[in-house]
């Protein structure tokens, strides 16, 4: 029989309850889950990284990202880096207890969204232009629906819609895309794996914002070059491929798989940009329909 410490640990060490990879990977009883420093104490004098001996909380999560907001010196660049080298284990370090090595992931998400945003800015005529090219031809088809439906705004139709998309567009960088990490972590939480490693929900969603952010990031980072160079629509086709292949990648490492896990990553991420997709035009056909009553009267 096990002894017990006042935190729940075992006489080795580990956290003696709850799921395999928790006991076999969770904080060490008397030493900070994020440097090692013994004896850390409230805080680790060390990294000053928060000790506790319990699973990640979507309250803890949110708890923490205004005192982690601002102290990106350390954390962002090593996540940065780290996530090209493993980025499933960056979000397992993460949930096992070394919070202080890496960014929040939240507050990695806001980084990534903020990048992306300034690319589409930065690319606002660009886009334009692409949006207008490619909805041209359906205002020239007198029985395509949404020519017609556009059509109602009025006199600039095209122009007051390739608007209406592009501010959906930039703005979805902000609020759906917070959204799509949450309905990716949900698949994933009703994944039949999952109940293999017993990841909460809190924990599917580090995952998931880790992953989805540094895709973000770096295609924020490539876009005012690569759409430049290849166009929106074959550059748009690239991304989603290296963001299935990516997640598929983090997904092994997260949850020490192979390829079937892999195949769950991909099921995860595309029943979420199912739902993103039509979140997204609901958004968009909402905005216009709004538009038509002003261009109407």
């Amino acid at each position: 029989m096990t002894i017990q410490d006042q935190t729940g640990a075992s006489s080795a060490g580990r956290p003696s309850e709850g799921p395999d990879w928790w006991r076999e990977n969770g904080p060490v009883a008397g030493r900070c889950p994020n440097c090692g420093t013994p004896d850390p104490r409230a805080f680790c004098p060390n990294c000053g990284q928060r000790q506790t001996d319990r699973r990640l909380s979507l309250r803890t999560l949110l708890r923490e990202l205004p005192s982690r907001f601002f102290t990106l010196e350390r954390g962002l660049p090593r996540t940065f880096i780290d996530m090209f080298r493993s980025p499933g284990k960056v979000a397992f370090d993460y949930v096992c207890g070394a919070r202080k090595r890496y960014a929040s992931p939240l507050t990695y998400f806001f980084v990534a969204a903020t990048v992306q945003i300034v690319a589409l800015t930065l690319l606002k005529d660009v886009m334009l232009d692409s949006i207008r090219g490619q909805l041209g031809p359906q205002f020239e088809n007198p029985n395509n629906p949404l020519g017609q439906f556009i059509g109602r705004l009025g006199e600039n139709s095209l122009e007051r819609f390739a608007g209406i998309f592009y501010q959906v567009t930039r703005s979805a960088y902000s609020y759906l895309w917070i959204l799509f990490s949450a309905a990716v972590a949900l698949a994933f939480r009703l994944m039949p794996f999952a109940g293999k490693r017993r990841f909460n929900l809190a924990e599917h969603y580090v995952f998931a914002l880790f992953t989805i952010s540094h895709m973000i990031l770096v295609s924020g980072l490539l876009a005012p070059f690569a759409i430049r160079w290849l166009g929106v629509a074959t550059w748009g086709f690239i991304v989603w491929g290296i963001y299935f292949g990516f997640l598929g990648w983090a997904a092994i490492g997260f949850y020490r798989g192979r390829w079937y896990t892999v195949f769950c990553g991909l099921f995860a991420l595309g029943a979420a940009f199912f739902v993103y997709v039509i979140v997204f035009w609901t958004a968009v056909l909402v905005i216009v329909a709004r538009s038509i009553q002003p261009a109407a009267g």
